[in-house]
């Protein structure tokens, strides 16, 4: 009677659930595999189990003596799910405390993960009631969770002491495993027709419609209809803005800043200190050239200047004076006494050009004076009086000497 019930049980949920097997024919692994032509871990969704023996080319197994048995499969994307069916090996013998496997199956774990790893799923069953006169050939259980993976995981750890009725080491025997639910995310029901009433959810409870597993990136409240606040975005608002100008709130969904950055920082998100040579809002102001390297907030030379320059922004010249000591002229202070001397200099040539003007004008003044009072005193004699003088010749007075020489 209890074989006819149960077989009633399994002809309800496998011909009368509107749910589809996601694991059909997806990708399979199983950790320490029995080694055998017939026996690989695709073998357990291959839609096939007619024949439960372990070598019987339909079961997937593993190997013996181990502590750890693990088995899963990939339903390739996150699927919602509604419940999952193992069919475990029997050898096709009757299934009760005689049959040796049964011992194997005592203390499974079913994981539902977005990962291969238990770590960082969500256990959907753990055994700890059954026994070897009470564990199902056929197992099934609800398990309403969204995940891409299914992981069949069993242990038989050192140092633990189990109950009797357990093998000694850990298996996972498995001729099939169904995963039935929803193909499409976004919907719910029977048929899984109907959309999942919150637009900002994440996917909704198979059954009812509720919102499940948390809200779309970028939202959150009950129903997932409040956005991000206070600096937050992303997954389940856990993720922190960046440097955004005036500490705005960043986009709800993405992070990025949409009125820009802060002094100091850069990116679509802000995340980015400036690089070296630029400093301000956004990075956009440029360190000045005779700095080392320039504070990214504010430009600060921080770091010192290059050879010849002083000042926070390096922006004054050191000049050393007649006593050894440092001088400092700004650029600005330089330009104006670089004008004032040229000044100085215009006016000196311009002063220097007129009294070389007026000397020489008075030189041409005084020299027309001196012709004119030249020519008013010139001396000319009066010879009037003169026109019967006689001019003795040299050779005349020679004769008279001569002449008064020998007379005596």
């Amino acid at each position: 009677m209890a074989a006819v019930f149960l077989c009633i049980v399994i002809y309800l949920l496998t011909c009368c659930s509107a749910y589809v097997n996601l694991a059909l024919r997806k990708p399979a692994f199983e950790d320490n595999i029995y080694i055998h032509a017939n026996v690989t871990a695709g073998n357990a969704v291959d839609g096939r189990k007619s024949n439960l023996r372990g070598t019987g080319g339909e079961c997937s197994m593993s190997t013996e003596k181990k502590r750890t048995a693990t088995w899963w499969v990939n339903l390739t994307s996150t699927r919602s799910i509604h419940d999952i069916r193992i069919y475990y090996m029997t050898d096709n013998v009757p299934w009760d405390a005689s049959n040796k496997y049964t011992a194997r199956f005592l203390g499974f774990s079913i994981y539902i993960s977005n990962t291969t790893k238990l770590s960082d799923g969500k256990l959907c069953y753990k055994d700890t009631y059954f026994t070897r006169r009470t564990i199902p050939a056929v197992f099934n259980t609800t398990c309403f969770v969204h995940g891409q993976y299914v992981i069949y995981y069993n242990e038989r750890l050192p140092g633990v002491t189990y109950p009797s009725d357990y093998s000694e080491y850990a298996f996972s025997d498995l001729c099939e495993v169904e995963v039935y639910g929803c193909p499409t995310l976004g919907y719910y029901g029977i048929n899984c027709t109907t959309p999942c009433p919150d637009v900002n959810c994440g996917y909704c409870h198979i059954q009812t419609g509720t919102c499940q597993g948390g809200c779309k990136p970028g939202y959150k409240g009950h129903q997932c209809e409040l956005e991000c606040d206070n600096r937050k975005y992303g997954d389940a608002c856990q993720k922190s803005c960046g440097q955004c100008v005036n500490k705005t709130q960043c986009d709800n969904v993405i992070g990025t800043c949409l009125q820009g950055c802060e002094a100091g920082y850069k990116g679509q998100m802000c995340d980015q200190e400036c690089t070296d040579g630029f400093f301000g809002r956004n990075c956009q102001e440029k360190c000045n050239e005779t700095c080392l390297s320039c504070n990214m907030f504010n430009g600060v030379c921080d770091k010192g200047c290059r050879p010849g320059w002083e000042g926070n922004y390096c922006q004054s010249v050191s000049v050393q004076d007649d006593g050894n000591t440092s001088t400092n002229l700004s650029v600005i202070g330089i330009a104006a006494l670089s004008v004032a001397i040229l000044s100085i200099m215009i006016n000196a040539v311009q002063l220097l050009y007129k009294l070389l003007l007026r000397r020489q004008k008075n030189k041409r003044n005084r020299n027309k004076t001196y012709e004119q009072s030249k020519s008013e005193h010139v001396f000319t004699p009066d010879i009037s009086g003169y026109d019967s003088l006689v001019i003795s010749r040299p050779e005349d007075n020679y004769q008279e000497l001569n002449t008064v020489t020998a007379d005596r």
